[in-house]
């Protein structure tokens, strides 16, 4: 995922995690998804790229999956992708 992340191919990172998540016997815990949202934003895809449709569909991926609960940690590095 951070390969496709890095490469800004974030279709593709998207459609990784829809695998991972349906056609797998991975469980996708909170961990890999403050991993995925954070790795979104430390290689600034959201700023350089001008990407904030992709960080608002990582933040609402996390959202709607009723397995997690987001925590500060999540929340603080989607305000901070934002705000960058």
């Amino acid at each position: 995922m951070k390969g496709f992340i890095k490469k800004k191919n974030m279709k593709e990172a998207i459609n990784l995690y829809h695998e991972l998540k349906h056609e797998s016997n991975l469980k996708i815990n909170l961990f890999f998804y403050n991993s995925f949202l954070g790795t979104f934003i430390n290689l600034e895809c959201a700023v350089k790229c001008q990407d904030y449709e992709s960080l608002e569909n990582i933040y609402r991926l996390i959202l709607n999956d009723k397995s997690v609960k987001p925590d500060i940690i999540t929340e603080s590095t989607y305000l901070k992708g934002l705000i960058k």
